[in-house]
């Protein structure tokens, strides 16, 4: 899902089939237009951020603004552990504040434990999909057992090892939108 703040509202588009425009201009009610249909659970997703867009009101944008803050000072310190490696796409998105807060804590929470290499972040904006490489499969397994045991929100909805080469794996970590905010701060 991409989500763009405009000065009068947000876009936000769902996959290439669906595309909702939510208009949130200071006392005007929330509103979609759905352009094409073929939405799945993502549609869900958007008319949940409509609530919570209608919830914050006027102090939506001024939210939106902290929470981006708070996932680009997170993104950097996650950089500067030194048991992260990061390609340069996953280095970008972490600056950029492009990724979303509970996959930022798991992360983060891996990364204190043992050395990790962030191969993939993506998914639609806020990034909400990673696979991680270890130095063991074990170590992957471990990384998994984990991530298993969160509760919401940090409970992925999708984790697994993920076969990429003859006996090389990835953990491939996956949330659904909506990604709630204020959630580092």
């Amino acid at each position: 899902m991409r989500v763009s703040i405009l000065a009068a509202g947000l876009v936000v588009a769902v996959g290439a089939a669906v595309a909702v425009s939510l208009v949130l201009a200071a006392g005007a009610p929330v509103r979609g237009d759905l352009v094409q249909r073929g939405a799945d659970r993502s549609l869900s997703a958007v008319n949940d951020s409509a609530v919570a867009a209608a919830a914050f009101g006027r102090d939506f944008e001024a939210a939106m603004t902290a929470d981006l803050q708070a996932r680009v000072a997170a993104g950097q310190q996650l950089l500067h552990n030194k048991n992260v490696h990061a390609g340069s796409a996953a280095r970008t998105a972490l600056t950029e504040g492009s990724v979303d807060a509970r996959l930022l804590v798991v992360l983060a929470k891996l990364a204190g434990q043992r050395r990790i290499s962030i191969v993939f972040i993506g998914a639609n904006v806020p990034l909400r999909e990673a696979e991680v490489a270890a130095a063991t499969t074990g170590q992957l397994r471990s990384m998994l057992s984990f991530l298993r045991g969160q509760q919401a929100p940090y409970l992925p909805d999708q984790a697994g090892l993920v076969r990429v080469a003859r006996g090389k794996y990835l953990l491939e970590i996956q949330y659904d939108a909506p990604s709630p905010i204020g959630l580092l701060g």
